[in-house]
Formats: C-alpha cells, sequence, structure tokens
C-alpha cells in the first residue's frame, strides 16, 4: 500500500511537472508570438514610412519639374517680348504668353509648397517673384535702368540654380523612419 501511495504521490508530481512545464512551455510561445508580432508590425510600419517617403520625393520631383518648365516658359515668353522689338502684335502676343507663363509658376509653386519642405518652399518663392519681376520690366519704363535689365539673365540663371540645388539636396535625402 504505501508503494501504491509512493506511485501515486509520483504520478502526481510528475504530472504536476508536465502541467508546469506545459504552463511554462505555453507561456513561453505566447510570448515568442507576441515579439515576433511586434517585430512585424515595426517592419510593416517602418516600410511604410519608406514607401512615403519615396511617394513624397516623387510628388517634390514633379513639383520641382512643373515649376522650372513654367519658369523657363516665363523667362523665354519674356526674352519673346524684348526681342519683338517695334512689333507692337508681337509685343502684346508675348507679353501675353508671358503673363500666363508666369500664372504657370505661381500654380506650380503652389505645388512645391504642398510638397514641401521649407528651404524648397523659399526657393520656389523666390522663382515666383522673379517671374513677377519679368512683367514689371515689361510695364516700366527702364530708362536710367539700364545696368538692372543687363543684370536680369544674371538674376534668373542664379535663381534658377539655386532652386535646382535646392530641389537635388531635398530630393536626395533619405526617408525618415519613426
Amino acid at each position: 500500500m504505501i508503494g501504491a501511495i509512493i506511485g501515486a504521490g509520483t504520478a502526481l508530481v510528475a504530472a504536476g511537472a508536465g502541467l508546469l512545464g506545459a504552463r511554462l512551455g505555453a507561456r513561453s510561445v505566447e510570448q515568442g508570438a507576441v515579439i515576433a508580432a511586434e517585430a512585424v508590425a515595426r517592419q510593416v510600419h517602418s516600410q511604410a514610412a519608406v514607401d512615403h517617403g519615396h511617394w513624397q520625393r516623387e510628388q517634390r520631383a514633379t513639383a520641382c519639374n512643373t515649376i522650372l518648365q513654367s519658369f523657363d516658359d516665363a523667362v523665354l515668353q519674356f526674352r519673346l517680348t524684348m526681342a519683338a522689338d517695334g512689333d507692337l502684335e508681337g509685343i502684346e502676343q508675348a507679353a501675353t504668353r508671358l503673363q500666363e507663363a508666369v500664372i504657370g509658376v505661381s500654380r506650380a509653386r503652389v505645388s512645391v509648397s504642398v510638397a514641401g519642405p521649407p528651404a524648397l518652399v523659399q526657393q520656389a518663392e523666390n522663382l515666383l517673384d522673379l517671374a513677377n519681376s519679368l512683367i514689371v520690366f515689361l510695364q516700366e519704363d527702364l530708362t536710367g535702368r539700364e545696368e538692372e535689365a543687363a543684370g536680369l539673365p544674371d538674376r534668373v540663371h542664379e535663381a534658377r540654380e539655386r532652386f535646382i540645388d535646392t530641389c537635388r539636396e531635398e530630393l536626395g535625402r533619405a526617408p525618415t523612419v519613426e
């Protein structure tokens, strides 16, 4: 009888140890599943941030390209207006196209403002200000301001190059993962 009691006690202890082992094993599996789920969630979040960064870079590149095309068109129309010396109809047509091109620069600047960042927005504002000054140059009497008018091509070139440099810098930044 004592042997049966010891055997039953041993079986009971073994069963208890088995249950404890199973419980600990289940807890470890549960903790492993939680850790794996957290890792997957971090990975999904990181990939989403990278994908968003690529999308944002595409938006900025498109906005930069659009404003540069519009600005270049405004400069071309300004040059055509200046070249239409004495041809009033040619001057009026080119001036109208210049105003339309400046409106295009303004619209493109809005896209840059939405796409950001602030450094890029500032350079877009500079291009728009310069495009608007092309219209002002046509509307004003430039007598006595020949030197300022002569410096305009350099200002146009410098503003365009600063904008391109800023675009390259901003587009070259790696997306941030938070």
